[in-house]
């Protein structure tokens, strides 16, 4: 999976409609046409087709079926309406924010687009900034050592056709995923995150189309991806038994759901602000840890690895394999001593059938693998 793909278009390259009419795609899609073929409206799944030049001068899609209009903006299709919103931002406050970053990415590198995006963000405190921002630039070396993992979990199968990456956040799975033998598609809800995705992916020059969209309500249709993938989606979703129903709906006969989430029941430090045993508290107690601390109070429902069994298992999926994510090095560096040793410690846990089924149990974070049955949106 380490084949270069085609150069992203740049911010000011741009194409144009065959009436002539508005600028179309400049930054976030470069292949207009094969990003049709692949989307549909989220209320309907009627076909998406270009509408016609509007007053405003704002590119739109318009519904084949029932007539929705939906706007493109930066060259990524917002497909949300009122019903997909993000947990932390509104949909005005994130365009505002994509619209820095936007203008942001004309010039700048990935990483000076998402130091940008911190230093103009008064509601995350430094401590936290801190923690995003390596987590963010180290996520790459994460998704390879999480996708290596899912695929011996697949056996023969593999990657191939098409695969959607839901919750796809600045894109490092995209750019891991880069293949001759793949068709990637990226969606989340932020439409921020998908401007600095579009940055990534530019930067590493890789490819990947890109949509605004809620995994609770997928603008694709039935059975049209072979592989949907997820990196700390589920816990964040407004409800993940909607977004596995969708994952269901959308994945293709003998195509596979792939899911990494927080571990709920970790005994280690919250995934969000670092409290301990953060997933064992209860919520009022997380949040004014956060508070005390001047950091975002995490709006989330952490799943166990039985809640997780539940959302993969019949009638939905079946074949579920659960276990524990790879820890790669560069998580390891730059953290603390003891930090480091916990590291070791789960690397020698992670070799043997016990100490995987503990770290199944109470580590940090859970991997699993699903095949799809035959479900369709009702």
């Amino acid at each position: 999976m380490a084949a270069k793909a085609t150069t992203l278009r740049a911010p000011d390259d741009c194409q144009r409609w065959p009436a002539g009419g508005t600028l179309m795609m400049p930054f976030g899609n470069s292949n207009v046409d094969a990003l049709l073929a692949l989307i549909r409206c989220p209320d309907c799944l009627g076909e998406l087709r270009r509408a016609p030049p509007s007053a405003d001068n704002v590119d739109r899609l318009q519904c084949a079926g029932c007539g929705s209009v939906w706007p493109v903006r930066f060259g990524i299709p917002d497909l949300r309406g009122g019903r997909a919103v993000d947990p932390y931002l509104t949909n005005d406050e994130d365009l505002r924010a994509a619209e820095r970053l936007h203008d942001r990415a004309r010039t700048g590198t990935f990483a000076e687009v998402l130091a940008s995006y911190y230093e103009t963000n008064e509601k995350v405190p430094a401590a936290q900034v801190r923690r995003f921002v390596a987590g963010t630039m180290a996520a790459e070396e994460r998704a390879r050592a999480v996708m290596m993992t899912w695929q011996a979990w697949c056996g023969a199968d593999g990657d191939r056709g098409t695969v959607l990456d839901v919750g796809c956040g600045t894109g490092p799975m995209l750019v891991a995923a880069q293949s001759p033998n793949v068709k990637l598609v990226g969606i989340d809800i932020g439409l921020r995150w998908l401007v600095l995705a579009a940055a990534r992916l530019r930067d590493r020059h890789a490819t990947a189309f890109l949509a605004c969209a809620g995994a609770e309500r997928l603008p694709l249709a039935d059975q049209s991806v072979d592989v949907w993938a997820s990196e700390s989606l589920l816990e964040n979703t407004a409800s993940a038994a909607q977004a596995m129903a969708e994952a269901a709906r959308a994945i293709s006969p003998r195509g596979s759901v792939r899911v990494s989430t927080a571990n709920r029941w970790s005994v280690g430090p919250d995934p969000h602000i670092g409290v301990p045993l953060g997933g064992w508290l209860p919520k009022p107690v997380v949040d004014a840890w956060a508070i005390r601390r001047h950091m975002v109070p995490p709006r989330r429902h952490l799943l166990g690895a039985g809640e997780l069994r539940r959302l993969l298992s019949a009638p939905l999926f079946d074949q579920l394999r659960i276990g524990p994510p790879p820890v790669t090095d560069a998580q390891r560096q730059g953290a603390s001593a003891v930090i480091r040793a916990a590291v070791d410690a789960y690397r020698v846990m992670a070799r043997t059938a016990v100490g995987r089924a503990a770290l199944v149990t109470v580590g940090p974070s859970l991997l699993a693998v699903a095949r799809r049955t035959d479900v369709r949106r009702a």
